[in-house]
């Protein structure tokens, strides 16, 4: 082996090896979210209807949230999605209820939610939120159950975000590294 093989060799493998990691992750070995739902706070341009945002920035609004104090509450869960069946209809997200016994819920009457994938109908995910005083109930007669469920959904979790993962095992890494 010559000196110029020699030496690609010794400059390649540690790159390579620094780059290395699970398909998915970030640069600091955290799991990539496959997709981010916030929510929106009603404004003048605003109709207060969650939307999807960039979902690399998971990990970072997350931690934000976290360590600002603007949320409190973190968990994993499955989440479904839920058409209302009222006159005007709208999009819901309800979660599980997570190992703590918090349920995340996002969307609202009227709302209409573009999902960048017909994947996330179902799936596991990171909630965000801030814990209140008030219970916020689904409208009775709406179809606002989560499956296999009788009682209309409630929540006394204000969410700010849903992180979906491509598994469990990602969304416990992802929230261990929170």
């Amino acid at each position: 082996m010559g000196a110029t093989n020699y030496l690609a060799l010794t400059i390649l493998v540690p790159l390579l090896c620094a780059c290395t990691g699970t398909e998915g992750d970030n640069q600091d070995g955290v799991p990539s979210s496959v997709a981010l739902l916030v929510a929106q706070d009603l404004g003048e341009n605003n109709d207060g209807c969650p939307t999807f945002e960039e979902s690399q920035s998971a990990y970072e609004r997350f931690s934000q949230a976290l360590s600002s104090g603007e949320a409190n509450v973190v968990g994993i869960a499955s989440v479904r999605i839920i058409e209302e069946c009222s006159g005007a209809g709208g999009t819901h997200v309800f979660s599980s209820a997570t190992a703590e016994g918090n349920r995340f819920w996002l969307g609202s009457h009227g709302c209409w939610l573009d999902f960048p994938s017909p994947n996330l109908d179902t799936g596991v995910i990171v909630g965000l939120g801030v814990q209140t005083n008030t219970v916020q109930q689904g409208e009775e007669g709406w179809c606002m159950q989560y499956p296999g469920e009788n009682a209309t959904f409630s929540s006394d979790i204000e969410t700010r975000a849903m992180a979906w993962f491509a598994s469990e095992a990602e969304a416990t890494r992802f929230l261990d590294a929170l």
